[in-house]
């Protein structure tokens, strides 16, 4: 249980009834050190969930909460490095496993999205993070953020494991859980780049395969200058695919595909770039 005593100090109670999973993600992102980049109130830096909305607007959290996804990219835009298990992706053994582990380093933490009928109590669909495990009993303990509804409790795990099984109603496929931890370095505060997208692959193998060599031939040319080079080199790239692979941290975005994309900040990014001596040489 060496990460209960990390998480006991930022445990919280939701804000709003559907708030469990935002409730979760902020307990777990200031448990984590991760700075938010922004203040809270005052100077202090500070996650609540009210500043959880790059992901999903507040007033839909407000009336269908969200879903394990949506957390799961909610914690990435935010500087959470996430591993996301759909059920099914891990069987019960390999489960324990990563709780036990999880709860022995204290380096990472797990959120559960779950449906509570499995354990006989009211409501459905809800995130918690797990406080803690008893190898002995095997069992978890499930710090509850409705905290008006439920104490922290301990449930078998494999009953935790079946509550995650129950299919959620806003995607028709079963629940699951994430381990979040702490980046080795820090993300770009003002974008980040989907390297899982096909543009970003070709953009990559342009660099790693091709520039040398339009770099080469254009340095080999008659009359050749540094700037002649450095434009030769950019307008070679496959510079349309900065629409596909730019994703900008602001407020306001949409989820498409699991990633953060923040249309105005991405167009407001191409104009600028547009307006550079480099690029209107090509």
């Amino acid at each position: 249980m060496n990460n209960f005593f990390k998480l006991i100090e930022q445990f919280r109670t939701q804000d709003e009834p559907a708030y469990c999973g935002l409730a979760s993600l902020a307990m777990t992102l200031n448990t984590l050190n991760i700075d938010p980049r922004r203040t809270w109130k005052g100077p202090w830096r500070w996650f609540h969930e009210e500043m959880l909305d790059c992901c999903h607007p507040l007033p839909k959290v407000r009336e269908e909460g969200i879903t394990l996804t949506q957390a799961a990219c909610l914690a990435r835009c935010n500087g959470a490095r996430v591993e996301l298990y759909p059920y099914g992706s891990v069987g019960l053994a390999e489960f324990r496993a990563m709780v036990a582990e999880a709860c022995h380093s204290a380096e990472e933490h797990i959120i559960v999205s779950y449906s509570r009928k499995e354990f006989l109590q009211t409501g459905d669909g809800h995130f918690s993070p797990i406080g803690g495990y008893s190898a002995k009993e095997d069992l978890v303990l499930i710090l509850d953020t409705a905290r008006f509804k439920y104490p922290p409790h301990w449930v078998p795990l494999e009953m935790l494991h079946n509550a995650m099984a129950r299919i959620d109603p806003a995607t028709g496929r079963p629940r699951g859980f994430m381990r979040m931890g702490r980046h080795p370095r820090l993300d770009s505060v003002l974008f980040t780049l989907d390297v899982r997208d096909e543009h970003w692959r070709q953009a990559s193998r342009y660099t790693l395969e091709h520039m040398a060599g339009v770099v080469a031939a254009a340095a080999a040319a008659p009359g050749a200058t540094a700037q002649g080079i450095l434009t030769a080199a950019a307008c070679g790239a496959p510079a349309a695919a900065l629409r596909k692979f730019i994703a900008v941290r602001t407020a306001g975005s949409s989820t498409h595909g699991g990633v953060c994309i923040q249309t105005a900040a991405v167009h407001t990014f191409l104009r600028e770039l547009r307006g550079t001596p480099l690029f209107a040489a090509c």
